[in-house]
């Protein structure tokens, strides 16, 4: 009799990932997506996500997404500076291992604390402030400002960057020329942040800074704005087909009116009325020769870091 043995042979096949490659730097904010997909291996296979050598738990930070036996995908919604770091796809089964990773930056832009001053400041009185960044990718630069000016450190303004995220502003004696608004930079070189607070010292009189004259020569006066008015007004009725009576009365009406402080609006014959040249032109008759180029369009870029509103230089001129 003949015996046949038949020897089955099982060749079991470890693991293998597709490389995975990530931005090396990333916005902030930015969607992230990471797939680790298993080429080959036998099945029972497991996959497992790490961050900097720690398994990753699927989270609103750590969205993982098992859509195939073979198929992980990890996902960072809004990217910040907690998702820095080195991540890893590992693929098990129960002949070996395999293992992935790839290295992930986000770029991150200053924020800065907000910072006041204290509401009332007594003349000769000490007053300090500081600028501090929350966050933000080095280098990291901070720079103070007063009334849109750079400050450098002297016996009235002393400034000491005690951290590279951190400067002290300190004001040892304050009168009436420290008054004002003061903004705190930071840039680095993903993007910048400013942070301002207005100091008034009490009891000071403090004349209106030459930067603020070219936001002053742009806000006119009531009399203007009636001119505009009026012209407007005048323009509208005398281009009208039809000849309505109040029509017929503008264009026959006398040139004097009984009131000597307000022209009636017949007068106003002056063609492309710019309230803005106008009271340009106020201000320039009535500076000194030597201060009309002071008086500038509010349109051109100030030598400035910030554009200061109209409010900003109420609260920073009352004392």
């Amino acid at each position: 009799m003949i015996h046949f043995c038949f020897v089955t042979f099982i060749l079991s096949v470890e693991p293998q990932i597709l490389p995975f490659a990530i931005p090396e730097e990333v916005e902030e904010g930015q969607l992230i997506q990471i797939s680790c997909a298993v080429t080959k291996g036998d099945d029972p296979l497991t996959l497992q996500w790490y961050k900097d050598g720690v398994p990753v738990v699927s989270s609103p930070d750590f969205m993982i997404n098992n859509v195939a036996p073979k198929l992980s995908i990890l996902l960072l919604s809004s990217a910040n500076a907690e998702h820095t770091g080195t991540y890893s796809c590992l693929a098990f089964n129960p002949v070996g291992t395999a293992e992935v990773s790839a290295s992930l930056k986000v770029k991150v832009e200053p924020q800065i604390l907000p910072f006041t001053f204290p509401d009332e400041v007594e003349a000769e009185q000490l007053v300090q402030v500081s600028c501090a960044v929350s966050k933000g990718d080095a280098p990291m630069t901070l720079q103070w400002y007063k009334d849109g000016q750079p400050l450098i450190s002297s016996p009235n303004f002393m400034i000491s960057n005690v951290a590279p995220m951190l400067s002290l502003l300190l004001l040892t004696s304050v009168d009436a020329e420290h008054s004002g608004l003061y903004t705190c930079l930071a840039f680095n070189p993903v993007g910048t942040a400013e942070e301002s607070a207005i100091l008034k010292v009490k009891g000071a009189i403090k004349s209106t800074s030459l930067i603020w004259l070219p936001l002053l020569s742009n806000l006119a006066t009531s009399h203007l704005h009636r001119e505009k008015a009026i012209k407007r007004e005048h323009q509208c009725i005398s281009l009208t087909a039809i000849v309505t009576p109040l029509k017929h009365t503008i264009e026959t009406a006398p040139t004097t009116s009984r009131l000597k402080y307000r022209e009636p609006f017949y007068k106003a014959r002056k063609e492309n009325f710019d309230i803005k040249e106008a009271w340009r032109e106020e201000w320039s008759r009535s500076l000194p020769r030597r201060g009309r180029e002071l008086v500038e369009d509010l349109t051109k870029p100030l030598p400035i870091i910030f554009s200061p509103t109209r409010i900003q230089w109420m609260q920073a001129t009352q004392a």
